[in-house]
């Protein structure tokens, strides 16, 4: 089968990446003490607290929630949150000025509803400069097949709220898992309202992206109106600042965001995060050397940045194994 026939089939069941060989995690994890069907007393909220963690006081020229928040990697019982510090994605400090080489903290806020009164877990985490203040918090102690709600907020600013939901309990029937899978997606071809539509998906369990997240080449301007808004605007990527200015990039796309807000993704890589073709440290236009391998290494970890990923960072970035299996109780399995 051709990839795109393989594509076509796949979307009838699953597929996907991870558990790393990591060195030290910046990663957050937090526990919800007890269960959000608990039983509670007369008048209040099953399993819900209105103690929220204090903010920390950094204060910020403008928005530091410019790519928005996403969820990932559900399980029964935990899903990881994800945001990143950054005032302008498209510079390679961030715009973050005195602030870029600084480990930073947030609050988080983890709620069972939207309007985000219903708190069930708050806390503070890690945005480490290593990795461009991005934040990975894994949330535990959860119900299965269960909606929950998330923020960020650090000084003044609070971040969009997210959705994201656990998955059925091991061995535990459900009717229907509902997945929208996805894969290349490229700036420069036009407007990203697929996703717009994506995020509408009623009763939606998670979201399945194949690969090509980004595209490492400019061809200028494809996309139908051809007023330039939909070039890559950044250079053709081949260290850690390029990659990671191309991820703001495509990040920066508000139907994207509201994709990455709707449920839980479940994420691998295809060749061009890296490189058209790439092999190993082969690239077809360069052959083989160190080079190849210190871009796709960069590459690694702009991706991890990036994601909503139950993955500690790499000791060795350039080889970096991703594979996991994502259960939906008796369902489905996605590899």
């Amino acid at each position: 089968m051709d990839r795109r026939s393989f594509l076509t089939a796949a979307a009838g069941f699953g597929l996907v990446a991870c558990a790393s060989e990591g060195g030290d995690s910046p990663n957050t994890t937090a526990t919800v003490e007890g269960s959000a069907t608990t039983s509670a007393g007369e008048g209040t909220t099953p399993g819900a607290t209105n103690t929220l963690a204090e903010a920390p006081a950094t204060e910020f020229a403008s928005d530091p929630f410019t790519l928005g928040v996403a969820s990932g990697d559900p399980a029964f019982d935990s899903v990881v949150l994800w945001t990143r510090l950054v005032l302008d994605p498209l510079v390679p400090d961030g715009g973050m000025g005195d602030l870029t080489s600084e480990d930073l903290m947030v609050a988080w806020d983890f709620a069972l509803d939207a309007d985000m009164n219903e708190i069930v877990a708050s806390g503070l985490a890690a945005a480490p400069a290593d990795f461009a203040h991005s934040v990975h918090i894994e949330v535990d102690g959860l119900d299965p097949v269960t909606e929950y709600f998330f923020r960020f907020r650090v000084g003044d600013a609070t971040s969009p709220v997210g959705r994201t939901k656990t998955t059925p309990a091991a061995d535990t029937s459900a009717d229907q898992v509902r997945f929208v899978i996805a894969s290349c997606q490229d700036v420069q071809w036009g407007q990203f309202g697929a996703w717009a539509r994506a995020a509408e998906t009623e009763d939606l369990d998670a979201i399945v992206f194949l690969g090509d997240y980004i595209y490492e080449y400019n061809l200028g301007d494809f996309s139908p109106e051809k007023q330039g808004e939909r070039e890559w605007g950044v250079p053709i990527p081949e260290d850690l600042d390029s990659y990671r200015t191309r991820y703001g990039r495509a990040r920066g796309d508000a139907s994207l965001q509201t994709a990455h807000a709707a449920a839980p993704w479940i994420v691998t890589w295809d060749d061009h995060e890296v490189i058209n073709n790439y092999s190993g440290d082969e690239d077809p236009a360069r052959g083989s050397n160190e080079d190849n391998r210190a871009r796709r290494a960069a590459a690694h970890q702009a991706w991890y940045e990036h994601m909503p990923i139950r993955l500690d960072p790499a000791q060795d970035w350039a080889e970096w194994p991703i594979h996991r299996r994502i259960e939906f109780g008796a369902m489905a399995a996605i590899h």
